[in-house]
């Protein structure tokens, strides 16, 4: 539907300035929000956030504390859990195609942004790769090695 064509109650009930591009016969619209809407936007997600922060952090301590050979997948499956409701509380929404692999698999990727480790932690349960500095960060650090990050040293 064309957006000079979205007017009344549909535009309030879209929740906002609607603006679209028409290109090839396809209407891509998108909101455009002013700066209350968009803090509003945000304060509304804090709590989801900081809960599921709180959460997540429970979920990784109880799982460090599983005896020898149990705290490695319980680590793994808690840091997956973990994403997932972070990834919720963001709003994040994440289209998974396929399902992990059965058995042993390597995963490799070349994270862009905090955002990345979320979403590949979301799909499945992992043990992730990271820097050794990371291992020193206050809480990220300590939430890091009780979830079984191996830590690997870069010189270069």
């Amino acid at each position: 539907m064309s957006p000079a064509l979205l007017g009344g109650p549909d535009r309030e009930r879209l929740g906002g300035n609607l603006s679209g591009t028409v290109r090839a016969g396809i209407c891509a619209q998108h909101e455009s929000r002013g700066a209350h809407q968009l803090t509003a936007a945000v304060m509304s997600r804090l709590p989801l956030v900081v809960g599921a922060m709180v959460l997540g952090a429970l979920l990784i301590v109880l799982a460090s504390l599983a005896p020898g050979r149990l705290r490695g997948p319980l680590g793994a499956w808690a840091l997956h859990r973990a994403s997932r409701l972070l990834l919720r509380g963001l709003g994040v929404r994440r289209a998974q195609r396929t399902g992990p692999r059965s058995g042993a698999s390597l995963v490799v990727a070349n994270d862009m942004s905090w955002l990345d480790v979320l979403v590949l932690s979301a799909a499945a349960p992992v043990l992730p790769v990271a820097n050794a500095e990371v291992a020193g960060w206050p809480l990220i650090g300590s939430l890091a090695r009780r979830s079984g990050t191996i830590f690997i040293i870069r010189d270069n």
